[in-house]
């Protein structure tokens, strides 16, 4: 089967394109050709060109914070360009857009990532969730994902029309599929993100090679914060490792080499550390994956329900660090964890080799 794909696959952030990675190599060991949906959204793209900025730094910080600024618009140049390669080396476009798509595939997938969130996408995004004009062949969802929020009465109508499109829908968090139900009578399946389909001997075909000969702690997080920074520092210090941060720059903790780290860097600061402290959902997966010993700081001033959903999953919801608070035990029964993931996963592959038809 010609299978297409339809997701934040252009994204430069580490879970967008190692999810649509993840799908792609699933789906072509199950024998399928596999292309991704030559669309994207112009403002999601734009948030991560390292070219904005320039003229502020000219204009306004020259001859103030030029020289800071100038390192930090180089570091994001080289992030840049190694999610670019990353993207053209390992992941399959069909770059014949939108208007052929009758002649290019015999199936395509809505997912994974935040397809269905409508505060990232601008909207009730009509392509996300299954408008288009020129495909009338079958459309399903894999991994479909949103934060919750409450859609207005025109969205509401809006995802109700175009959920009959789909003539399968899965989801990858319970309360994307509570979201849905209301505007469906379609049973819903709730599967794993496409990053843990694949083993651990998978993802390791496309890590870097270790950056760090000395131990050390990882931080990655997603919004800038400096208690959380501070905290990160203490936990490296008590632990006597060496602390390695990526995220937004900061002056105290952050490097060039941790900084512009590309998606298999990222794999790599995971794969090779002593211990990952994290916010992150797919820096979680990813520690699951490399049977990492794990904490996760929530997001400050919000609650991320996926990262609380895939804890739950797993038995590992004490990882969690609430008012400072988390298990500091090590991480013994990861046999069990791995046997679980293991039936899980033949579920959702299940899920895509019944509805690629």
């Amino acid at each position: 089967m010609r299978v297409g794909i339809l997701t934040f696959h252009k994204a430069h952030n580490y879970g967008a394109v190692l999810q649509a990675y993840g799908l792609q190599t699933m789906i072509e060991s199950l024998g399928h050709k596999v292309e991704f949906v030559d669309y994207s959204i112009p403002s999601m793209l734009e948030m991560y060109n390292w070219k904005q900025g320039i003229r502020s730094i000219v204009n306004r910080y020259f001859f103030t914070k030029g020289i800071v600024k100038l390192v930090k618009l180089l570091m994001k140049k080289k992030r840049y360009n190694r999610f670019q390669h990353f993207i053209k080396q390992h992941l399959k476009e069909s770059n014949n857009g939108t208007d052929k798509l009758d002649d290019e595939f015999d199936v395509i997938i809505v997912g994974s990532d935040q397809v269905f969130n409508a505060n990232i996408t601008g909207g009730v995004n009509n392509a996300y969730w299954g408008v288009l004009p020129s495909f009338s062949k079958r459309l399903i969802t894999y991994a479909a994902s949103t934060r919750p929020y409450t859609p207005t009465e025109e969205q509401s109508a809006d995802i109700k029309h175009h959920l009959k499109r789909f003539s399968a829908l899965s989801v990858r968090e319970p309360y994307t599929a509570d979201f849905l139900r209301p505007y469906t009578n379609e049973n819903i399946k709730i599967v794993l993100d496409p990053t843990l389909l694949l083993s651990q001997e998978q993802w390791e075909l496309i890590v870097a090679k270790p950056q760090l000969s000395q131990p050390y702690m990882f931080y990655y997080y997603i919004n800038s914060n400096d208690c959380d920074l501070d905290y990160a520092n203490f936990i490296a210090k008590e632990k006597g490792l060496k602390l390695v941060v990526i995220g937004c720059y900061n002056k105290l903790y952050s490097s060039t080499i941790s900084f512009s780290a590309g998606p298999s860097e990222f794999l790599s600061w995971i794969k090779h550390a002593e211990y990952v402290l994290t916010s992150s959902f797919h820096c979680t997966v990813f520690s699951i994956i490399f049977n990492k010993q794990f904490n996760v700081l929530p997001i400050r001033g919000k609650k991320d329900y996926r990262v609380s959903s895939l804890l739950s999953t797993f038995d590992l919801s004490d990882r969690m660090i609430v008012d400072g608070k988390c298990s500091n035990n090590e991480i013994e029964k990861w046999c069990s964890i791995n046997e679980k993931l293991a039936t899980i996963k033949k579920e959702s592959i299940a899920y895509l080799i019944a509805n690629i038809i």
